[in-house]
Formats: structure tokens, C-alpha cells, sequence
């Protein structure tokens, strides 16, 4: 498996006094159930029976609306 992503170390930037989103994360777990971190770009042999992992980010708030 071939997995790109963004994210997982820096997280989205809130604007207008909203608080920043949450980072991503990519894991694995193979059949022996070990849980192994495989970043944001990697190639790695994935076998039937494991599971690969993806935990979107979020994207950063918006702080108070001027009304």
C-alpha cells in the first residue's frame, strides 16, 4: 500500500480567535494485533487479514462572527 497524506504533524490553523484542528494519523495493525505508526508518506506490504488505519484531520475553527 502507497498512502500520501498531510497533517499528521502539523495540524490546520484557526483564524479570528478559532483554535487550531486536530492532526491526522495513518496505523497499521498487523495479524499479531501490534499497532505500528506509518506516517503521512510511505509504501508498505499489507497482508490479508491486517488493517490499515486513516484518522482524518480536522481543519481549524473560526473564531466569534462580527455581527
Amino acid at each position: 500500500m502507497s498512502i500520501l497524506s498531510e497533517r499528521r504533524v502539523f495540524s490546520g490553523y484557526g483564524i479570528n480567535g478559532g483554535e487550531n484542528g486536530q492532526t491526522g494519523k495513518n496505523s497499521y495493525i498487523n495479524k499479531e494485533g501490534v499497532l505500528k505508526n506509518v506516517g503521512s508518506k510511505n509504501t508498505f506490504e499489507v497482508l490479508a487479514g491486517e488493517i490499515v488505519r486513516i484518522e482524518t484531520p480536522s481543519g481549524g475553527g473560526y473564531g466569534k462572527l462580527c455581527v
